[in-house]
Formats: C-alpha cells, sequence, structure tokens
C-alpha cells in the first residue's frame, strides 16, 4: 500500500506574493530564500495548503531562480491557501504579516489572489527587466556595441548543456536594450524573454 493518499476537499485559494531582494540577503542562494519564507509563511499565520504523504510540504510555486548576488525590485511566489484552516486570509494583511517576519531586504510588495483557471507562476512570466552598472566603459563603446547587438540578426555562443558543447542563438530573446549615462558608470537596462519561441520587438 502506498504511503501517499490521494489529496480531498475543496482546492483553496492561490495568493501570488511579489517582493523585493536587497542588501545582504542577496547572497543567499535561491533555495535558502525558499526556506525563509516557508518559515516566515508559517510564523505569520498564513493557512497555506500541505502536500500529502510522509513528508508533507507547503504547496509554495517559485518564479524564476534569481541568480546569487543579484537584488530585484519583484521576486514573486504562489502561496495555495488550505480552505480548512484558519489564519489570515486577507491579502493586504498577509503582505503585513510576511515582511514582519522575514528579514531586512526581504519585503513583501505586494499580494493578490490568482483567478482558478490562471497558469502556473513558470508560464506566467514571459520576461524579464535588467539594469546593469556596465563599469568604466565610455558611452561611446558601449553605444556602438548595442547598437550592432540590436541590428544583428542572431548572437550565438557556446554553452554546455548536459555535458555537451551546443550553440544556442540568444538574440530572439532580445526584446529591449538600451544604454544611458549614469553618474559614475554607463547604464544598460535590457527585456530579456524566457521562452526559447518568443521573438524580438525591436
Amino acid at each position: 500500500m502506498s504511503g501517499r493518499q490521494p489529496e480531498q476537499g475543496v482546492p483553496g485559494r492561490r495568493i501570488r506574493v511579489r517582493y523585493t531582494v536587497k542588501g545582504k540577503v542577496r547572497f543567499l542562494s535561491h533555495r535558502d530564500v525558499a526556506r525563509v519564507i516557508e518559515r516566515a509563511i508559517k510564523r505569520a499565520g498564513v493557512p497555506v495548503a500541505y502536500s500529502v504523504g510522509y513528508s508533507p510540504r507547503p504547496k509554495v510555486q517559485y518564479g524564476l531562480a534569481l541568480s546569487t548576488g543579484y537584488e530585484s525590485d519583484g521576486e514573486y511566489i504562489d502561496i495555495h491557501l488550505d480552505p480548512d484552516r484558519e489564519g489570515i486570509t486577507d491579502t493586504a494583511d498577509m503582505a503585513l504579516a510576511l515582511t514582519a517576519c522575514l528579514p531586512a531586504g526581504l519585503d513583501v510588495t505586494a499580494a493578490c489572489e490568482i483567478a482558478a483557471g490562471e497558469g502556473s507562476l513558470q508560464d506566467s512570466v514571459e520576461s524579464t527587466s535588467w539594469v546593469i552598472h556596465a563599469g568604466e566603459i565610455p558611452l561611446a563603446e558601449l553605444s556602438a556595441r548595442v547598437d550592432a547587438l540590436v541590428s544583428a540578426q542572431s548572437h550565438e555562443i557556446e554553452i554546455i548543456r548536459k555535458g555537451k558543447l551546443v550553440r544556442e542563438d540568444l538574440r530572439p530573446l532580445l526584446m529591449a536594450l538600451s544604454v544611458t549615462a549614469g553618474e559614475r558608470y554607463c547604464v544598460l537596462c535590457a527585456e530579456l524573454g524566457t521562452k526559447p519561441s518568443q521573438h524580438p520587438t525591436l
């Protein structure tokens, strides 16, 4: 007989939460951030649903993993609520309670309910926005590089995937790219697609 039993009951609400990653917490790995958030959900009194079986886990879905060392104004998680448990269910109160239980740098900035038929969080993220300080590269030189990349039909790189060297064209994922002069460094602003099937809009 299997140790896992089928889930029963009426499916609960799904809450999408946006949070920041700033300061020292940017050096935590994606997995470490997930552990911190799951502990905060429990301490805040959010009635999260759990999987069934020998090792129940909170039903929390994460967006694209943020690379260690990078800050972010908008990371996302989906929290599935258990309709049979008591706790904070108002989204505004939930955002405040979660922030109070998170370390400095991890701040919940918004929370809203997601419709039952809405796709998964991973499927919902179609692009990511990046702001990059480009170091002490002269503006004219960097602008020329940006113009060359934007006007190129392709931009192939070699990467190791599953132990094999493959070539991949990154140009279709470049949706927007611009450069401006900052106070100390040039600043690159990029919009990068997350799905290989996307086509550039430039």
